[in-house]
């Protein structure tokens, strides 16, 4: 009942040809100059003479593609589900008793909650690209101490802050950031076979982190979460560079910046 309420896209509403009604949607979430954001939208689709079914696949949709596909890419890569998925396990492997890892498996779950709801409140305060700056340097310090704790055979509290750290640093940073930046990034002619195409990539990641991860961590621990250490600088750096904030940005000024308009 509760998605009775959700108003239209004000995109599609443009599309549609229901000016008035998009601009209403815009002012209700409190857009100070809803009736310009209006024009902005049309004229953004003004080119778009496919009816939203622009071929994906252009070299004007390439620098917007790529950046997506860079987020996605490290929102595995990071090596979340792989923690998620196998906490237990990893508990185990590093010496704690069963009902000990089901119990620190809770507290995992607990933090992964918490800060999430952090994440809620500082996304539009502090910006995407922040976020995912700050969670890079959190995940490479945890990743780093959980691949000592493993070379070393180090034993005690110290496993359980590993873990929250790399479980915390996931949910206040790519997690929150993922779903939000990637529809920010693309295009409105492709933003639905886009958001797809770059859905299919993650998951696709996920498979291969999911699976390779135990046979890894059953060789060598320490290198399976130094490898997602790797990827955390890796990250900081591409991010650093190529990543433009969106918070505050309309979707059709970064349509002109990344697509040419």
């Amino acid at each position: 009942m509760a998605s009775l309420s959700i108003p239209e896209s004000p995109r599609w509403l443009v599309q549609k040809g229901h000016l008035a009604r998009a601009e209403d949607v815009l002012t209700r979430f409190g857009h100070e100059a809803p009736r310009h954001e209006v024009q902005e939208i049309v004229h953004s689709l003004g080119s778009d003479t496919t009816g939203g079914r622009e071929r994906l696949l252009q070299r004007r949709y390439l620098k917007p593609l790529l950046l997506a596909g860079m987020i996605a890419a490290f929102n595995q890569l990071d090596g979340i589900n792989a923690i998620i998925y196998y906490t237990a396990d990893i508990f185990r492997m590093a010496g704690a008793d069963k009902a000990s890892a089901l119990m620190q498996s809770v507290i995992i779950g607990l933090t992964n909650l918490v800060m999430t709801i952090v994440a809620m409140l500082l996304i539009d305060r502090c910006g995407r690209k922040l976020l995912l700056l700050v969670g890079s340097l959190t995940f490479v310090l945890s990743h780093a101490l959980a691949a000592w704790i493993f070379y070393t055979h180090t034993q005690g509290w110290i496993v359980i802050v590993a873990l929250m750290g790399i479980v915390g640093s996931h949910a206040y940073s790519q997690g929150a950031v993922v779903w939000v930046i990637i529809n920010e990034l693309l295009p409105n002619a492709i933003r639905a076979s886009g958001s797809a195409a770059i859905t299919f990539l993650l998951w696709l990641l996920c498979i291969g982190v999911s699976w390779t991860f135990p046979v890894v961590a059953g060789r060598s621990g320490g290198a399976a979460f130094a490898f997602f250490a790797a990827m955390m600088v890796v990250q900081f750096f591409l991010v650093l560079k190529y990543l433009p904030e969106t918070k505050g940005v309309s979707l059709e000024e970064l349509q002109t910046r990344l697509a040419g308009g």
